[in-house]
């Protein structure tokens, strides 16, 4: 039985601790709320600590270009995750590249192999 389920809120530095420290598949979408016909995938990743990670794409660091200047602008920024507690390395791949399907997110032979070596802390 799949429990798994989307979840999802509008990134702000008030809701950044509503953000879970769970293994997750995430989504960060622009232009609209999620569910609407404007909305833009600006970026899909998994992570063994959401919270962490979204936070880190708010910080000057970010490493891409594009995504950086979007965090630290004004637009709205929407988060949508699936949890994933417990779920091995592959399964997280898996999810990952449906999301990027489901989301026409490209993503190259380079990116796979690279998502195939990560470790988790």
């Amino acid at each position: 039985m799949n429990t798994s389920r989307n979840h999802g809120l509008i990134l702000s530095e008030h809701t950044l601790e509503l953000v879970p420290r769970q293994p997750a598949v995430y989504a960060i979408l622009s232009d609209g709320e999620a569910g609407s016909n404007n909305q833009r995938c600006r970026y899909v990743g998994f992570t063994e600590n959401l919270r962490d990670s979204v936070l880190k794409h708010f910080q000057p660091g970010e490493p891409i270009v594009p995504l950086r200047y979007f965090m630290l602008s004004s637009k709205l920024k929407y988060l949508l995750y699936e949890l994933l507690p417990g779920t091995d390395k592959s399964l997280l791949f898996k999810k990952t590249e449906e999301w990027m399907e489901k989301f026409n997110m490209a993503s190259s032979s380079q990116e796979k192999e690279e998502m195939a070596h990560m470790n988790f802390a």
